[in-house]
C-alpha cells in the first residue's frame, strides 16, 4: 500500500506540473519557439531537481546507504532530501548563470508561473480526493501567490521577484504558526526553512540587482 501511495502520488505531481507547464504555454504571449525554449529550460531544472533529491536521500542517509543501498533508495524521500536538492539546485542555477548559459530573470518568471501553477493543481487534487483542511489552505496560498505574480508582472525583474519572494515568506510563515504543518509538493517545510531559504534568495536579489 505505502508503494501504491507513494506511486499514486508522483504520479499527482507529474500532473500537477504538466498542467503548469501547459497553462504556462497558453497564457504567455512570447511566440511559440521562445515559449518552448524557456520551458525546456525549466523542465531541465525540475529534472534536475528530482535526481538532487535522490542525491540528498543519499548524502542524508550515507552510512545507512553504505551499508545497504537498495534500501536506502526505496524508502520514501523526507524533508532532508527535499533540502538538500534545494541547495543542490540553487548552486545549479548559479553555475549555469556563471557560464551565461542561463539568463536568471526570464527563467525565474518561467519557473514562478509553472511551479505557482502546479502547486495550486497538486493541492486542489488532494483536497477533492482527503477533503483535507490543510490543502484547501495551502491552495488559497498558492492561488494569492499566482494572482500577486500577474499583478505585479510588468514591474522590473527585482520589483517582481522581492514581492513573490516577500508575499512567499509572510504567506508562509503565517500558515506554519497557525496550523499543525506546512507541505510544499508533500514535503514538510520548517520555520527555518522558510527563513534560511528567504533571506539566502533575498541576498542573491539584492547581489544582482547591485552587480549591474
Amino acid at each position: 500500500m505505502a508503494t501504491l501511495a507513494k506511486l499514486i502520488s508522483i504520479g499527482i505531481i507529474a500532473i500537477s506540473f504538466l498542467l503548469g507547464s501547459l497553462a504556462f504555454y497558453w497564457i504567455s504571449s512570447l511566440d511559440r519557439k521562445e515559449k518552448k525554449a524557456k520551458l525546456e529550460e525549466v523542465v531541465s531544472f525540475l529534472i534536475n531537481f528530482t535526481i538532487f533529491i535522490w542525491i540528498g536521500k543519499i548524502i542524508v542517509n550515507l552510512s545507512d546507504f553504505i551499508k545497504d543501498p537498495l534500501a536506502i533508495l526505496a524508502y520514501p524521500s523526507d524533508s532532508s532530501s527535499f533540502y538538500m536538492a534545494v541547495l543542490l539546485s540553487e548552486f545549479y542555477v548559479y553555475f549555469r548563470m556563471s557560464k551565461n548559459v542561463l539568463q536568471l530573470s526570464d527563467f525565474l518568471r518561467v519557473l514562478f508561473q509553472v511551479i505557482l501553477t502546479a502547486s495550486f493543481v497538486f493541492e486542489f487534487i488532494y483536497f477533492v480526493q482527503d477533503r483535507n483542511e490543510y490543502s484547501l489552505s495551502n491552495m488559497i496560498f498558492s492561488a494569492l501567490l499566482l494572482g500577486i505574480y500577474y499583478v505585479a508582472e510588468k514591474r522590473t525583474d527585482f520589483q517582481l521577484f522581492t514581492i513573490i519572494l516577500f508575499s512567499w515568506m509572510i504567506g508562509a510563515v503565517i500558515l506554519i504558526t497557525t496550523q499543525p504543518y506546512l507541505s510544499f509538493f508533500g514535503y514538510l517545510l520548517s520555520l527555518q526553512f522558510i527563513v534560511v531559504f528567504f533571506f539566502v534568495n533575498l541576498g542573491v536579489l539584492i547581489f544582482n540587482r547591485l552587480k549591474r
